[in-house]
């Protein structure tokens, strides 16, 4: 069986890493002003939850680069297991804002999941 790169998807995830990018800044800006206002113990929980997010997002951005590049199957199954895994149930919406930008990175996951079920 022959692989192929999907342009569709990798243009999903070219789009995903600029995405990713303001999700850092927009989510530090909250972090940095509420972590002032939260007790020790939430204070802690919430760098450690951003710190994790911002890892296994770089983590899944790269593995769907990588495997949809050089047609290795490995590196896109890890991408769509952290996908599901740990990316969706570690995401909150409080801030208006914020779920803009939550929107915008669900929306790009379920192109991009879509494109690669396509694939398959």
């Amino acid at each position: 069986m022959e692989y192929a790169t999907v342009l569709n998807f990798q243009k999903c995830l070219y789009l995903n890493v600029y995405i990713y990018i303001v999700w850092v800044v927009v989510n530090s800006y909250f972090l940095f002003i509420k972590v002032l206002k939260l007790e020790h113990l939430s204070r802690y929980l919430s760098i450690t939850v951003f710190i994790l997010l911002t890892v296994i997002e770089f983590v899944r951005l790269y593995l769907g680069h990588y495997g949809n590049l050089s047609c290795r199957v490995p590196e896109l199954a890890g991408f769509l297991m952290l996908t599901v895994l740990m990316q969706i149930p570690l995401i909150t919406n409080r801030i208006p804002f914020k779920k803009f930008i939550n929107f915008a990175s669900y929306s790009m996951l379920s192109v991009a999941l879509y494109i690669q079920l396509l694939k398959t």
